[in-house]
This record gives C-alpha cells, structure tokens and sequence, in this order.
C-alpha cells in the first residue's frame, strides 16, 4: 500500500526520530495498519541488518588480514591529532563556559531550540524534523553547546522512554486478523531493501566509492542499525578474527570508522530529512 510504503522507508532508513515522526503523522490521518507496519519495522530491522552487516564485515576483515600478515603494515591506522589542534577545540563557546552548562541551563537550551524548529517549520513549510536537525547540527559545530547535550542534562534516557511511549501506541489499533497481513507487508519491505542494497552496493559499481565490494554492502545496512550496534558488530567481527592485539586493532581501523559514519549519517541525519519530506505525501 502506499501509505504504508511512504512510513516505511525513512524507519528503515534510520531510528527512533525517523519512527516517531511517521507513525504520529500516521495515526493523525486514521492509517492505523501504515502506523503499525512502521513501528513493526522499527523493532525488527536490526534482525535484518545484524547477519548482513556481520557476514561481510568478516569477509572483508579476512581480506585485511591475509595482506597484512603478507606486509605488516596497517594502512588504516589513524593519527592522533596533535596538541594545537586541540587546544583550538576547547576554545569554544561551549568549552569556555563550561560550568554554567548545568542540567537546567542543557535542558532550556534544547527546548528553546525546539520551539524555535516548530516555528520555523510553521512557518516556512519544511517539517520541524529537519529544523531540528539543522539547528542542531549548526548549535554543535560551532560550538555554542556541549557535545551530547542531553547526556550533560541527564535527560537523554527519560526522553529516549518518552519517544517510546509515542510510537507504541500504534500497535494498540490493530486486530489479530492484521497480523497476517502485516508480517507479509513487512518481508517483502526487507527483502526489497536488501535485494536493492545488493544490486546497488555489490554488483553495480557504486561499491568503488569505499573501494571494497564487501565493506560497502556491509555500511550499506547501516540504515538499520545505527549505534550502539554498528559498534558492537565491529568490536566483534574484530575479535573473531584478530589473533594478536595487532590485528584486532587492524581490523578496528578499518572497519568501525565506516560503520560508526554510516550509521550516524543515514539514521542520524538522513533519514530524518526523509520523514521531514517523505511526511507530507501521506
């Protein structure tokens, strides 16, 4: 069904943002199946992405390894950034004031920046997902507020509950009778998304963007993990591998940094962008 394919995509191209976003406006407009399709999505799609993400990040650690065992050099490992540039990063506005930065100065900050995002998007017509995001991002590099400024708030797990209390209602207004049609509505969602990944990312030669067919199918599905998995998928496909401390940390360069930026790019940043558009065509 269209409505339900219009909630799917931006879910399974990101996270808890992209999830809330759809399914509310979904429910508002009375698609009850759409708004369920979309948190199903939610809460399955890293069994989806897990085994993908694990089967090619082995074939690609393996590949490192035997060159690596050949040469002894690792080409991926990274310098640490010297003094003067991080003496230039606490320079901030952010670092420099650090202590007036406290739980409630973190948590007005935050919601000034979000009614500010819902005026704008009143006003200018683009969703006030994006406007978050863009605010966000801009508040950030800039360095005006902390890094992680809801952690420094010690808000960040009451709003992560609260993001869950939106989305699961969904399920509540569907009949056992939808199940069936939902789980048919949900495999064919995934196998088109991997077979799409597959084609694109592993038999096309867009692959040659990271130079390593196995490495880009494995950030591909990145879409439907985001952190902490992409992680933790990386730590371990590391210690699976790695026979010394060498290798694992080998294996670490060059596969957690591709991971780790994929995931926050597409679940992070674009898949809002995706529910911010994708929203008004429902």
């Amino acid at each position: 069904g269209f409505s339900e394919t219009v909630v799917s995509v931006p879910i399974i191209n990101g996270g808890i943002v992209a999830t809330q976003i759809m399914t509310g406006a979904a429910m508002d407009k009375g698609l009850a199946i759409a708004a369920a399709l979309g948190t199903i999505c939610y809460a399955t799609q890293k069994f989806v992405g897990t085994p993908i993400a694990s089967y090619f990040g082995l074939k690609e650690a393996r590949k490192v390894l035997e060159e690596y065992r050949k040469t002894g050099i690792n080409p991926f490992h990274q310098e640490v950034r010297d003094e003067k540039d991080s003496n230039i990063t606490s320079q901030t506005f952010a670092k420099r004031y650090d202590r007036y930065f406290g739980p409630f100065t973190c948590l007005a900050v935050t919601g000034f920046a979000g009614w500010l995002a819902f005026v704008l998007g009143k006003y200018t017509g683009i969703n006030y997902s994006i406007w978050c995001l863009i605010l966000g991002a801009f508040a950030s590099y800039i360095g005006w507020v902390p890094e992680r400024i809801l952690d420094k708030a010690k808000a960040s797990g009451l709003l992560n509950a609260a993001m869950f209390a939106i989305i699961i209602p969904s399920l509540g207004r569907i009949q056992w009778s939808d199940l069936i049609s939902l789980t048919y509505s949900l495999i064919m969602l995934f196998a088109i998304s991997v077979i799409v990944l597959f084609v694109f990312f592993y038999i096309l030669p867009c692959w040659k963007l990271i130079g390593s067919r196995n490495l880009a199918m494995g950030i591909s599905v990145m879409q439907m993990l985001g952190f902490p998995a992409t992680y933790l998928i990386a730590n371990e496909i590391a210690q699976a591998t790695g026979e010394t401390e060498d290798e694992k940390q080998l294996v670490l360069d060059a596969i957690m940094p591709k991971y780790l930026v994929g995931g926050f790019a597409t679940v992070t940043s674009l898949s809002i962008i995706m529910a911010g558009i994708l929203v008004k065509f429902l």
